[in-house]
């Protein structure tokens, strides 16, 4: 029961030049900044005590590092793209043992949890098709539910992942993956035309002792995080559009 839909060709250009479920968590980065003259008397006003001159807004360096990073990815020719995906971006040992153990993840959930998992492919975020969208490691059939699969290379991690009793506790310790979880399922919602009302986070290491394989947390939709998301999403493809434009109207040779 392997995603057939990702890792091939047509998954990765599907993904070039947008900002993605597993890493726009960078869009949730601020950095600080001066307040004006009529924010300070204001704020001050508000507080008279504190000592506070800056305020937090979007985005950090971090964020604008991944936006530029996606919009040179527009400039690249799709072999050119492939290349450097599959020979730089993606091919690290841990990255390969969690696509290798995928398709045992997926059995074993649908096995425990009585589920039919159907494939899911990268999935454009309607609003925003042409610079963002997420691919769900599968949609659970008839149960308005989607599944994020992660087969950690260190056992360690694995057991860290077994004992999140709450949605908070994933949002808390990995917040990567618990905004990936909710983009992913903005995504399949915009997408399906239906609500999708929860995230299976799935994490499974056949290494540990088989009581303590798999670990089911389930992300219940957080409609806060969800508009937070948009929002962010909002910001970054005006960013980004800003930036496409002043790049095709520089001359490329300068007299």
């Amino acid at each position: 029961m392997s995603n057939d839909l990702q890792r091939t060709r047509e998954w990765y250009l599907a993904r070039k030049a947008k900002i993605t479920a597993s890493e726009c968590y960078v869009l949730l980065n601020n950095s600080k900044v001066p307040m004006t003259e009529e924010e300070l008397a204001a704020y001050k006003a508000a507080n008279p005590k504190s000592r506070v001159t800056t305020k937090e807004v979007p985005f950090s360096q971090s964020t604008y590092t991944y936006l530029d990073e996606k919009i040179a990815e527009a400039y690249m020719p799709d072999n050119a793209f492939i290349e450097f995906t599959e020979d730089y971006k993606y091919d690290t040992k841990a990255m390969q043992w969690g696509t290798y153990w995928e398709e045992e993840a997926r059995n074993r959930y649908s096995q425990e949890m009585g589920y039919e998992v159907l494939d899911a492919p990268f999935i454009p975020l309607k609003g925003f098709e042409k610079h963002a969208g997420g691919s769900p490691d599968g949609i659970v059939r008839g149960e308005r539910g989607i599944i994020e699969i992660k087969n950690p290379f260190n056992p360690a991690t694995h057991l860290k992942y077994y004992q999140f009793e709450k949605p908070e506790d994933l949002l808390n310790e990995v917040p990567q993956y618990y905004v990936q979880c909710v983009y992913n399922m903005i995504c399949v919602e915009r997408e399906l035309g239906e609500r999708i009302d929860f995230c299976d986070f799935i994490s499974f290491d056949a290494r540990t002792s088989a009581s303590k394989q798999l670990k089911v947390l389930r992300i219940p939709k957080d409609e806060a995080m969800e508009a937070l998301l948009i929002e962010r999403t909002d910001l970054a493809v005006q960013y980004m559009k800003q930036q496409f434009e002043k790049i095709n109207n520089i001359q490329m040779i300068c007299k």
